[in-house]
């Protein structure tokens, strides 16, 4: 799993927003940080423990739905909705987090909105990106190491050593030119 942890700040404070697995879960002990409050104050509160036990009772909001599941494997559980990392803190859900930034600061809580709507899509996008990056990095790194005894292959290899130390500039801006030049040659 590729770590998706993004800092975003507000008041030149910084919360954590981890997009890691499909539920978006954000630091609450940072939250509360800022205004001086604790993430279990508010989940002590009889009005919080009945969001969540109406959370509970839904199909999860925050996740994908996968059709092939059944109604109860796909609700939500208190784990799915908080979590406990001794070094970060206290991790809420989506859900959660907004209903706690909230309660702790109205402009707190169009901060976070904002913050999830503006910025997480494309975060996700990245982060997708990136694992296919990371797959593919790994694929030609065995292919590599698999065919590096071939000649024609070590020459290859030559080959787009030179290029790469070619201006990039160059290569960027004439694409035409390469173009032209290599249909002349082929005459």
């Amino acid at each position: 799993m590729v770590n998706a942890v993004f800092e975003f700040e507000f008041n030149n404070q910084v919360i954590e927003f981890d997009i890691s697995d499909k539920d978006l879960m954000i630091n609450a002990t940072e939250m509360g940080k800022i205004f001086g409050k604790n993430p279990a104050e508010f989940l002590k509160l009889k009005q919080t423990k009945d969001f969540i036990e109406e959370l509970k009772n839904l199909p999860l909001p925050f996740n994908e739905t996968n059709e092939e599941r059944s109604y109860a494997d796909n609700q939500a559980d208190l784990e799915s909705m908080i979590f406990v990392n001794k070094i970060d803190g206290l991790w809420m859900c989506e859900i959660l987090a907004l209903k706690f930034a909230g309660w702790l600061n109205p402009k707190f809580e169009v901060w976070v909105y904002s913050t999830i709507r503006e910025f997480l899509p494309n975060l996700r996008d990245n982060n997708e990106a990136y694992k296919q990056i990371v797959k593919f990095e790994d694929q030609l790194e065995k292919l590599v190491k698999k065919l590096q005894g071939n000649s024609d292959f070590q020459s290859y290899m030559l080959l787009q050593e030179k290029l790469k130390k070619l201006p990039y500039r160059i290569k960027r801006n004439n694409q035409a030119t390469l173009r032209q030049y290599r249909q002349l040659k082929a005459i």
